[in-house]
């Protein structure tokens, strides 16, 4: 601790003078405890500094480490600046051995339990390039404000958006627990994970398991060992909380790994799917509107898609939307999507499924030859409001002429529900199909017409259905263009021809 409290003195001098002096790091490893003396039970290195101050260089080629003790029932707010050269590193590994290489931190918040962490810094030849601060402060943890849920094998997963009214939940499963955390719909807001905390049992005593951050960096699930397992975070302090999955372990326990993704992009967003070592899934989570919409998709021979709304259950494809192969990969996509939560499941080989948010950048609603898909109501297969669609789907030119098919497969038309399906054309005068629950309608009988464009609409003014669900396919793509011959057309491919022969 002396030789902690001289070099700390040393580096005061040296911030306060003109000229800075690099830092030169203690000999042997640092162990940092709480001192009620400190201000507000506040440790500073160098001593003292803030978002004001200029951090010097370190010395190069030396090695410094830190230990930081944590007293039980306590808590360490750990906060840095740091700005690493490339032929250094810095490391921060809590008391479970996970750990973080860190290249540069402005003030993001960590929060470590479980007796202790340390600080690993390795400084290389080009030290003057080098520059690291921390700060850490001890507290006891704030009373939890709990709430309590249950999973099952066979029942749905549960997600949590945000935690912003409650800083601790409680999960009960039938097995064990496990939890997919997905990043922060605001980018710069995903480091906030690592101030949400996993512990193994039912409350801040039971043994630490991490944070969402890690969660989320592992690319599988964090499994509890016992049947319960409580998140507590620090996050209802800021604007933006944390989103995460809980299912019970029996519906992951052959995935060989699973990952939450967000979309930032309105226009791309790729996902990669390998099931080289087992069955890999990813979720997508689209909390704004739930439109997602698959722009591109390459499958290995032989591999199978399955996408699901919602968490994908072990024997259980009731919520299974569709499954392709890479055939149909060709000739399916694009395709949207309704759904908060979908997961994507490949079994084997591999996948790249290339996303969007926003339907401009992904042609869905143009029409051409040889294309399939489906068409679905919000919330299909749930006894929701929420349930309206209108959807439009038509050629490039507005003379471009198509043969559709559509399947009802599903139709909920109960009350005054109507789906109504127009085929515009030409003349003006569309082809409609309207079906409520005074139409003699069959599912599964085709409904075939030609026009140029086809726009769906489910209206169930306010009432709450189960939705509807329709196969479409588009043929037969033809165009006045195709038909248009105009003579001097005609005659330059005459004389081409006359030349090549």
């Amino acid at each position: 601790m002396i030789g902690i409290l001289l070099c700390s003195l040393f580096i005061v001098l040296a911030l306060g003078s003109n000229d800075p002096v690099q830092i030169q790091c203690p000999s042997f490893n640092s162990t940092i405890t709480p001192d009620l003396a400190l201000p507000s039970n506040t440790y500073y290195y160098p001593y003292p500094f803030d978002q004001n101050s200029t951090i010097s260089s370190y010395t190069p080629n030396q090695f410094c480490k830190f230990i930081v003790e944590i007293p039980k029932l306590q808590y360490a707010y750990f906060t840095m600046m740091a700005d690493i050269n490339d032929d250094s590193m810095l490391t921060i590994t809590d008391c479970n051995g996970k750990s973080e290489i860190v290249m540069t931190s402005e003030f993001q918040p960590y929060v470590f339990v479980g007796g202790q962490f340390s600080i690993s810094l390795l400084v290389g030849t080009n030290g003057n390039n080098t520059r690291f601060a921390f700060q850490v402060q001890w507290s006891d943890f704030p009373t939890p404000n709990p709430a309590f849920y249950t999973v099952t094998k066979t029942g749905p997963a549960l997600f949590f958006d945000e935690m912003l009214f409650e800083n601790s939940v409680t999960i009960t499963a039938e097995t064990r627990a496990t939890i997919v955390a997905f990043p922060s719909t605001y980018p710069d807001f995903t480091p906030l994970l690592r101030i949400t905390l996993v512990f193994d049992g039912p409350d801040l005593n039971s043994p630490y398991l991490g944070t969402l951050f890690q969660a989320l960096r592992s690319n599988k699930p964090m499994v509890s060992k016992s049947r319960q397992m409580t998140i507590f975070t620090f996050q209802e302090n800021y604007l933006v909380g944390s989103n995460f999955v809980v299912q019970d372990y029996y519906n992951v326990q052959n995935l060989s790994e699973s990952r939450g993704i967000t979309c930032w992009s309105q226009s791309s967003c790729p996902v990669t799917l390998n099931a080289a070592n087992g069955p890999v899934s990813a979720m997508t989570l689209n909390a704004d509107d739930g439109d997602e919409y698959i722009k591109r998709l390459d499958l290995s021979p032989g591999s199978i898609l399955k996408i699901y709304c919602g968490a994908k259950k072990e024997d259980d494809d009731s919520n299974l939307i569709v499954t392709y192969n890479a055939e149909q990969s060709k000739t399916n996509i694009p395709q949207k999507f309704y759904g908060d939560i979908m997961t994507y499941y490949l079994a084997n080989g591999t996948a790249l499924v290339e996303l969007a948010e926003d339907s401009n950048y992904t042609r869905w609603n143009d029409a051409s030859s040889g294309r399939e898909g489906f068409m679905s109501s919000r919330k299909f297969g749930e006894l929701e409001f929420y349930q309206d669609v209108y959807e439009e789907i038509g050629g490039f030119y507005l003379n471009s002429t198509f043969q559709f098919e559509v399947n009802v497969t599903h139709l909920d038309v109960s009350n005054v529900a109507v789906l109504t399906l127009t085929f515009g054309n030409e003349t003006g005068s569309p082809t409609i199909h309207q079906i409520s629950n005074s139409t003699n309608f069959q599912l599964g009988q085709v409904i075939e017409a030609v026009g140029r464009n086809m726009t769906v609409s489910y209206f169930t003014n306010g009432t709450a259905t189960n939705g509807f669900f329709l196969n479409f396919k588009i043929s037969s793509l033809e165009t006045k263009f195709a038909n248009f011959k105009h003579p001097k057309v005609i005659l330059v491919i005459s004389v081409l021809s006359m030349m090549l022969f």
